[in-house]
């Protein structure tokens, strides 16, 4: 349907997308008039996750439309460049595309044509937006003309666009639902040798369910979007909003990473950034600088001086380790703790390496590569350090030394765990913790201590983990940048309490639940099962609220993970931050009104 140019825009300055209409198409009253439809019914939209238009024109033959320019990569492209993109990216996306067509839907506008390659991916900000309505149709326009005509795109058609029925915005959710199962497995719900096969699968055939497609993906993620490829209309979410929410409740639970392992974990980074040092810094000055020498022509008593400070340093790190886990121990929790906790980290992580792309891979490429070959390393580095005792030579003693190391934590680093595994996100020295150094610390850090009952693991909240990470990339940021952004704790601190104030009432809600007994004659009955519904119905509407506060604090970890990997910007951050703000204020009216729990389950029996 068009042509599209990068230009600039003179008068502001500013990079623009101009989109022209084909000129051997252009003096074709029908593509024509649809091709402007496309423009006047985008430009009534004004939304952070859809392209917004500029500039409509005719100037003759020539027929287009200015767009703001995008700089990135439609999702895709992203797909078939680097394969399918991970529950959280797409728990993102999903959300955002579903916020951009719950507006275009109550502004009377549908898309028809929602897939990968008209969704991009804003190189900076991470955020999807939608683009292309070039076959959207207005609600109020004639529908009796849009009847039996099929338009869009036949692997993402819903049942009822593809029999040219009248449609809704719930085909637009089908056709999501569709892109993504595709962004999340890299494959098609349907395929077939030719269109009218696939068109009799999104009409006749079941589509698969997503957690059988060998995928990790969370339960109630797969669930959200499985009900999006429902065949009846009337079965889907029945509107975008609605969509969202279930998505962004769909990352409200995950294991909390307790204090004691939260400082563990934070014990192991300081190791790592220690390790990092000791290759970067030191070693190059042992070798090009006139240490050797030094330490050759030093005495004996200097000798033994220097040696005994190297080992206190050696000794210092393990040891505040083994304390650390001592404690751990102590508190009731355990090495399966730090696994969970690392699991999370590394999830975390996992966006980190997405925007790093290519070098990300290659850093978990080397990862393994060192596990895999430290016996081999672990050889040579002694070869090497006895080679410079025979010299005597410094330097090889230093290289192999540093080889030794290395060495030593691939081999502590071990096992490697599988290629699909997050945990492959972790640098060396946190994958020690879940290899054999972390089960040989443990058990030495258990020797002699009376451990309490343990503790069981994972299914609370993850608002506190959320809120404690998003705390701890702000304090990371530079002063001018946090003064930018100085309302950012408290709007955290205020989701976090409102969704512990949340929690509370659900709980409160299922204990009135469990109280409601439907027995009695047919009128106590009937009054008792309205009751239930009641309750059922508030219990829903708090888990969705649950959902947008922990949805918030996730948007805000993973713009701050993009400020910081500089790939993001202040103002995208300030975005999420007002929305943010926005769900505060509405979650606030909320609780206000105190409407969850029914007067009158004060007297139910």
């Amino acid at each position: 349907m068009g042509i599209v140019f990068l230009a600039r825009d003179v008068a502001l300055d500013r990079p623009v997308a101009i989109k022209l209409l084909p000129p051997h198409f252009a003096h074709l009253p029908e593509l024509r008039s649809r091709f402007l439809r496309e423009a006047r019914t985008a430009a009534r939209l004004s939304h952070p996750h859809i392209v917004p238009i500029h500039l409509v024109e005719e100037l003759g033959a020539l027929v287009f439309f200015v767009m703001a320019y995008v700089d990135g990569e439609s999702l895709g492209d992203r797909v078939r460049g680097r394969g399918p993109i991970t529950p959280t990216a797409a728990r993102r996306l999903v959300q955002e595309v579903a916020w951009a067509l719950g507006y275009a839907h109550q502004h009377g506008v549908i898309h028809r044509d929602i897939k990968p390659d008209n969704i991009m991916l804003d190189r900076a900000s991470g955020r999807a937006m939608v683009t292309d309505f070039g076959i959207a149709r207005l609600v109020e326009a004639d529908t009796e003309r849009a009847l039996g005509e099929i338009v869009g795109t036949v692997s993402y058609m819903s049942p009822e666009q593809a029999l040219g029925q009248a449609v809704d915005g719930r085909s637009d959710l089908y056709s999501l639902g569709v892109t993504a199962f595709y962004a999340l497995t890299g494959r098609l719900p349907f395929v077939g040798p030719n269109i009218p096969a696939v068109i009799h699968q999104h009409v006749n055939v079941p589509a698969p369910r997503l957690a059988t497609q060998g995928m990790s993906v969370p339960a109630q993620l797969a669930e959200t979007i499985d009900r999006c490829l429902t065949k009846e209309p009337s079965r889907r979410w029945p509107t975008g909003e609605a969509l969202a929410e279930s998505v962004a409740l769909a990352g409200a639970s995950a294991p909390e990473v307790p204090p004691q392992v939260r400082s563990l974990l934070r014990l192991v980074r300081e190791g790592a950034a220690f390790l990092a040092v000791v290759g970067a810094v030191i070693l190059p000055i042992v070798v090009l600088s006139d240490l050797p020498r030094f330490l050759l022509t030093l005495s004996a008593s200097g000798k033994v001086y220097l040696g005994l400070m190297a080992l206190a340093g050696l000794l210092g790190y393990p040891s505040k380790l083994l304390m650390a886990a001592r404690r751990v121990l102590k508190d009731g929790y355990d090495a399966e703790h730090v696994r969970l906790g690392l699991v999370a980290e590394a999830n975390a992580q996992v966006e980190e390496l997405l925007l790093k792309g290519d070098s990300g891979a290659r850093q978990q490429k080397n990862r393994e590569s060192l596990i895999r070959w430290s016996p081999v390393v672990l050889g040579l580095s002694i070869v090497m350090i006895a080679g410079g005792l025979l010299g005597p030579d410094v330097t090889a003693l230093a290289i192999g030394s540093a080889s030794l190391l290395a060495a030593a934590v691939g081999l502590a680093a071990r096992p490697a765990v599988e290629p699909e595994s997050p945990l492959r996100a972790l640098g060396l020295v946190e994958r020690m913790m879940i290899g054999q150094f972390g089960s040989v610390l443990f058990r030495l850090a258990g020797l002699g201590l009376r451990r309490p009952d343990p503790v069981v693991s994972g299914g609370e909240a993850t608002e506190v983990v959320l809120a404690s990470a998003v705390e701890d990339l702000f304090e990371g940021l530079a002063p001018a940048i946090r003064k930018r952004l100085a309302s950012l704790p408290r709007v955290i601190h205020r989701l976090e309490s409102h969704a512990i104030a949340l929690r509370n009432r659900e709980a409160a809600i299922g204990d009135a639940l469990v109280r409601v007994e439907i027995k009695g004659g047919l009128e106590q009955q009937a009054r008792q099962e309205a009751v239930a519904d009641e309750l059922v119905s508030a219990r829903v509407s708090v888990r969705e609220r649950i959902g947008a506060a922990v949805g918030a604090l996730e948007n805000l970890r993973l713009g701050l993970l993009r400020l910081i990997a500089g790939v993001g910007s202040p103002d995208d951050l300030t975005a999420d931050l007002e929305r943010a703000q926005a769900i505060g204020d509405r979650i606030d009216a909320e609780l206000a009104a105190r409407r969850e729990i029914p007067n009158n389950t004060k007297d139910l029996p």
